[in-house]
C-alpha cells in the first residue's frame, strides 16, 4: 500500500548531509530483517572505495535500495546466490552498481521494468510499482538508473550527482 501512496503522491525531497554507504547498509539490514527466509542463503558484498557523505534525501535513497534488494531476494526464490554492491566516485557523481545472480531479467521485459504497474511476477503479488518508484527517486536526485541483464545476472547502475553544498533544486 505504501508503494501506491508514494507513487500517487510523491513528496518534495528534503536533502540533508548523509553517508550513502551507511544508508545502503541500513537498507540491507532492513531487507534481511523483513525477509529472513529469503535472505538466509544470500551472501552480500558491499564495496566502497572512499567516503560518500554528500547532500541527498536519505529516506528516499534507502527506499531505492530497499526496493532493489527486495526484488533481488524475491528473484532468488529461496535459492543460494549473491548480491554485490559497488560504490565509486566518477567526476561529480557517485555510481552505485547492484548485481545479483538470481537468474536475470528476460530480454523482452527489460524495457518495461520501470513502467508503473508493470510486473512479471505471479498475479496478486506486488504492485508493479517498486522499480517505477526507484526510477522516480533517482530522477528526483537528478540521477540516472540503468539495468543490464544476462542469462543469470542482473546489474543496476545508479548515478547520482555528488552535491557537497546545500544548494540543490
Amino acid at each position: 500500500m505504501s508503494d501506491i501512496i508514494s507513487f500517487a503522491k510523491p513528496e518534495r525531497s528534503k536533502y540533508t548531509l548523509a553517508d550513502l554507504v551507511e544508508v545502503i547498509y541500513k537498507a540491507k539490514e532492513t531487507v534481511q530483517r523483513l525477509y529472513p527466509d529469503l535472505s538466509k542463503n544470500i551472501s552480500w558484498d558491499i564495496n566502497a572505495d572512499d567516503e560518500y557523505i554528500f547532500y541527498f534525501n536519505p529516506f528516499k535513497i534507502e527506499r531505492l535500495f530497499l526496493n532493489l534488494f527486495r526484488n533481488s531476494l524475491q528473484a532468488f526464490d529461496y535459492s543460494k546466490g549473491y548480491i554485490r554492491v559497488d560504490v565509486k566516485k566518477k567526476k561529480n557523481s557517485t555510481i552505485v552498481t547492484i548485481e545479483d545472480n538470481a537468474g536475470g531479467i528476460p530480454e523482452n521485459v527489460v524495457d518495461k521494468i520501470f513502467d508503473p504497474f508493470y510486473s512479471n511476477r505471479k498475479e496478486g503479488t506486488g504492485t508493479g510499482l517498486g522499480l517505477s518508484i526507484c526510477h522516480s527517486i533517482v530522477k528526483d536526485h537528478n540521477g540516472k538508473i540503468n539495468v543490464k541483464s544476462t542469462d543469470d545476472r542482473t546489474k543496476f547502475s545508479i548515478s547520482i550527482p555528488t552535491i557537497k553544498s546545500q544548494t540543490r533544486k
